[in-house]
Order: C-alpha cells, then structure tokens, then sequence
C-alpha cells in the first residue's frame, strides 16, 4: 500500500521545463495550421470564382451559337446581333443580342434580358462582346469577362455557321 501512495506522489504534472518546450511548439504548430488553412481557404474561393466566370461566359456563348446555327437570316450591325429564328411553323421571329454599357457588370442581353452579369463570387463584367460576319454564312463571336474581386479573366472565340443561310 506504501508503494502506490509513493508512486502517486511523485506524479505531479508537468514540470517547468516541459512547459516551456511544449507552448512554443504548441504555438508554432496551430500558427502553422492556420495559415494552411486560410490559405485553403482563398484557393477555394479563387477556383469557384473562376468556376462560375466561366460557366457564365460558356452559358452566353452556347446560347448565342444556338440562336445562330438555326438562325434564317442574321443582320450584324455595331449595335446588335440580330438573328431571324422560326420559332413555330407559322411566324418568324427575332432574337436580338446586346450589350448594355450602361449597368456596371455591362451584361449581354438577349431580347432584352440578361444573360451574364452578377454571380455569386462577385460581380461579373463583360469587357468584351463583339461579333462580325465573316462569310455569308459564318459569324465569329468573341465573348470576354472579368471578375476583377479575384483578377480573373477568360474569354471565348468561337465561328459559327448559320446552317439554315442558303448561300
């Protein structure tokens, strides 16, 4: 019995020495896992960012290539992209697109709605939109956006021929 109440005894914690070893440690070690962490953290938020820039940019450019490959007749002007597209069997109608230099983010629109401007991560700008003819047929159209929150750029080229044009 004399001998567990020695050995209870001499276990009396932490001693000074250890302490002082263990709390700069200590602190170097949750510093460290800190500044991992915050570092994460803004490589998460730069790659939604980028995510969503570019789903917004593909989103416009996909639409504007549809309106386009179906497209009957299309008249290019600095102003607007105006496409004629048969909506149903008995009326044609007509899609217009664009760009409103009046709103901050300068969205696309598409019959007067937008099509790209703000997302989640910040406020999408379109920096560029233009559109030439380039045969009688082909429309090349160039689509540049930037969130500058995250000093993201990205931009789309793409041509594309009206399928429905008889030449």
């Amino acid at each position: 019995m004399s001998l567990r109440v020695r050995e209870c005894q001499n276990q009396r914690g932490l001693s000074l020495l250890s302490l002082i070893i263990a709390v700069p440690l200590l602190t170097v070690l949750l510093w460290t896992m800190g500044i991992l962490a915050l570092s994460s953290l803004r490589s998460y938020n730069r790659l939604r960012a980028e995510s969503e820039l570019v789903s917004e940019l593909s989103f416009a450019m996909e639409r504007i290539c549809r309106d386009l490959s179906y497209g009957e007749e299309i008249d290019v002007t600095a102003a607007r992209l105006r496409i004629k597209t048969r909506q149903n069997t008995e009326s044609p109608g007509y899609v217009t697109y664009t760009q409103d230099t009046v709103s901050p983010c300068k969205p696309v629109r598409r019959k007067d709605q937008p099509i790209t401007g703000d997302s989640d991560t910040g406020r999408v700008v379109i920096k560029e939109f233009s559109y030439r003819q380039t045969g009688p047929r082909t429309v090349e159209v160039i689509i540049r956006g930037e969130i500058s929150e995250h000093g993201l750029s990205y931009r789309l080229h793409t041509a594309v021929t009206c399928l429905n044009i008889k030449e």
